[in-house]
């Protein structure tokens, strides 16, 4: 008894040293993102400075103030590359909390699962409302059957801005959908899933309560339609 509660113990130190690590890699990851954000308008206020502009000079350096503050992002340089990189860490740290989770699972660390399991549902929601989603290239959501078995999956292919296509896959349907994000919500129009098997159908993609749910709800030609919780692979 005494040798499994060492090894338990062991364990959960392991998990824990690896999701502390990860917390740090992703606030590095942040700064260091942010720290390039901040370095182009800078360029840019220093071209200001130059040129005598002292009206364009205020303006950005209240915008670097206003990032370096608030995390609001400015509107004098392009944000996609950050947008990508703040994305990219979450997704990593997100993956971190579920491999703990399921750590704890394993050595009968109930309590400890249950607790980071909620720091990871809180992570997303937070994510959410500051207008960060997973919907970058490569990810994947999966629906699974009351039996284990997946029988439907959803690949992001390529991203533009708030424009995104995914890869449907099912038992009976094959379609590459075109979608559009708006509010946290991704959406398209049946003309917008072209069938490569099966019917078309238009539908939506949301965050769904739990880690890694997201609710998508399918609207057919036929006026029938379902809504299922699909969740995101590695957690």
């Amino acid at each position: 008894m005494m040798r499994f509660a060492v090894f338990t113990v062991g364990c959960c130190l392991v998990a824990g040293g690896l999701l502390a690590a990860a917390k740090g890699e992703f606030e590095k990851s942040l700064t260091v993102a942010r720290g390039k954000l901040v370095a182009a308008v800078q360029k840019k206020a220093d071209a200001a400075r130059s040129k005598g502009d002292l009206v364009e000079l205020q303006q950005l350096e209240g915008q670097i103030r206003a990032l370096e503050s608030e995390g609001k992002l400015p509107a004098a340089v392009p944000t996609q590359v950050y947008d990508s990189d703040v994305r990219k860490a979450r997704t990593k740290l997100e993956e971190a909390y579920a491999a703990a989770v399921q750590q704890y699972t394993k050595e009968g660390a109930r309590e400890k699962a249950v607790a980071t399991l909620a720091q990871l549902d809180e992570f997303e929601l937070a994510g959410a409302r500051s207008g960060y989603d997973p919907y970058l290239p490569g990810a994947t959501f999966l629906y699974k059957s009351a039996t284990g078995e997946t029988t439907a999956e959803m690949s992001v292919l390529s991203r533009n801005a708030n424009s995104i296509k995914l890869k449907y896959t099912s038992t009976t349907i094959t379609a590459l959908i075109s979608g559009k994000l708006e509010g946290g919500v991704l959406r398209w129009a049946i003309t917008d899933a072209k069938a490569e098997r099966g019917v078309p159908f238009g539908g939506s993609m949301e965050l769904a309560p739990g880690p890694g749910r997201y609710k998508v709800t399918s609207k057919f030609q036929s006026g029938n339609s379902n809504t299922r919780d699909f969740v995101r692979k590695g957690l």
